[in-house]
């Protein structure tokens, strides 16, 4: 056998020997007689039985916007809106018509835009899907949810799933 090794052994012997050493120390030492833990006792502490006043305001309630179930939509009843929005009827598939009745929020899928347009002033907000995504637009598409109390905005919603 090597110097090295022989050298390397002795280590190892050495470690193990101290480590078992460690051990055994430490396992007599927590077997010695316990000491006597010191025991407290209850003390009567007042309680405090009458409400503080805050001045924290209680939150007011945001309101919600109603959902209104519109009636289901015939050919008719499309072909009638998109003659009198001046909108494709392609674009009816997902629509919202506002509470006044002078505005429209549609998802048009096959030209990939959303678009809002009135009725008796005729003008048209178009919002390509690549406004509002920028990556595969197959499964793209938005979802009008509801028009605000007066009518000056419309709330919508995104969607980028996989499809079926």
């Amino acid at each position: 056998m090597s110097l090295k090794k022989k050298s390397r052994k002795i280590n190892q012997t050495a470690s193990q020997i101290f480590l078992l050493t460690g051990i055994i120390v430490t396992f007599l030492t927590s077997c010695t007689t316990p000491t006597a833990i010191a025991t407290v006792s209850p003390t009567n502490i007042p309680i405090q039985t009458q409400q503080l006043e805050t001045s924290t305001p209680r939150p007011t309630w945001t309101p919600r916007p109603t959902n209104t179930i519109a009636p289901t939509p015939t050919l008719d009843n499309i072909s009638a809106l998109a003659s009198e929005f001046d909108i494709s009827s392609l674009c009816l598939f997902n629509y919202l018509v506002s509470r006044d009745q002078n505005w429209i929020g549609a998802d048009c899928k096959l030209s990939k835009e959303f678009v809002i347009t009135g009725k008796s002033n005729k003008s048209k907000i178009t919002i390509r899907y690549q406004e509002l995504y920028d990556g595969d637009l197959t499964h793209f598409s938005v979802r009008p949810l509801s028009w605000s109390s007066d009518d000056r905005y419309l709330y919508f919603t995104t969607r980028c799933g996989v499809g079926a």
